[in-house]
């Protein structure tokens, strides 16, 4: 496996204190880390426990080594590029940049630990930092499932208020109204997404209201909501990219597109069992349609 987030290895030794090899075998079991920290593990399949401890030893040993710490800087400074990276070109040619930067890291850190403790093989040191490595990509998967499912639970309880919500619009005097524009823009909004849920041929109107009655709980899905947060990202990086760097996003719009379907589907199966798949990817599919054409009208100025 070839882990491509080593530039957190850095925070998983600032939690590595400098040991002897005496006391990391006597010392507590390690507890939880805090802040997102990976704790050393306590086993590693296919390593005994006296070189894991050793290895513990020797990377708090080395934490301050020259190569290592420019190393480190390094990745941090890619890391921060990639966040405003510009366009597919500049992201692919940052990739390149991290990878070659992982694999320094990697590599100053073997020779590091190997230079500390000669009795450290290669496999023994790169075995236990994949371990790490993979603890820390499911901690990673575990906490976005987690905010998505925050981010659900917060869209649901916003439309569980909106009946009281719009009772208390009703009561508000004229004088705190909203402004005509205001209001003549949220009812075209409401307009558009009941176009968009209108009858489909071929599907009964009790099927469409058991599709229409999910709506509401699919949107709130953290799998639905995930992708379409990738979309708005893709959509963000779009506006500022090139024809040529629009063109090579191509793929990767359909593909995500293809996971905000998917995710459709699944969730429409949840909230909606006794629709059949068919039923959901007709109504989809005129949906998309709707969608299409309405994107292709002009702008009224």
């Amino acid at each position: 496996m070839r882990p491509l987030t080593l530039l957190l290895l850095g925070t998983l030794m600032l939690s590595v204190p400098t040991l002897s090899a005496a006391d990391a075998n006597d010392s507590p079991a390690p507890k939880k880390a805090r802040g997102g920290k990976a704790p050393f593990p306590e086993s590693v399949a296919g390593v005994e426990a006296a070189d894991l401890a050793k290895l513990k030893v020797a990377l708090g040993a080395t934490y301050m080594d020259e190569t290592i710490v420019a190393a480190r800087k390094r990745l941090a400074t890619l890391n921060d590029r990639r966040k405003f990276a510009k366009g597919s070109n500049e992201q692919k040619d940052l990739k390149e940049d991290f990878d070659k930067a992982v694999d320094d890291l990697r590599n100053a850190t073997l020779a590091a630990v190997q230079k500390q403790d000669p009795s450290l093989t290669k496999e023994t040191v790169m075995t236990v930092l994949n371990a790490i490595e993979e603890e820390r990509r499911q901690a990673g998967q575990a906490a976005a499932q987690k905010a998505a499912q925050k981010m659900a639970e917060e869209r649901k309880a916003t439309e569980d208020a909106k009946p009281q919500t719009e009772i208390a619009k009703a009561d508000t005097p004229k004088s705190d109204a909203k402004p005509e524009g205001k209001k003549d823009k949220a009812g075209a909004n409401a307009n558009q997404a009941k176009a968009m849920l209108a009858d489909v041929d071929g599907v009964s109107k009790e099927d469409m209201a058991k599709f229409r009655a999910a709506a509401a709980k699919v949107r709130q899905d953290p799998a639905v909501v995930a992708a379409r947060a990738a979309i708005s990202e893709l959509k963000k990086r779009n506006e500022y990219a090139s024809a040529d760097e629009k063109k090579d996003m191509r793929n990767e719009f359909e593909a995500t597109l293809g996971d905000l379907r998917k995710a459709n589907i699944a969730a429409f199966t949840q909230h909606a069992p006794t629709l059949s798949k068919d039923t959901i990817e007709t109504i989809l599919d005129a949906i998309e349609a709707r969608l299409k054409a309405s994107a292709q009208k002009p702008v009224k100025k």
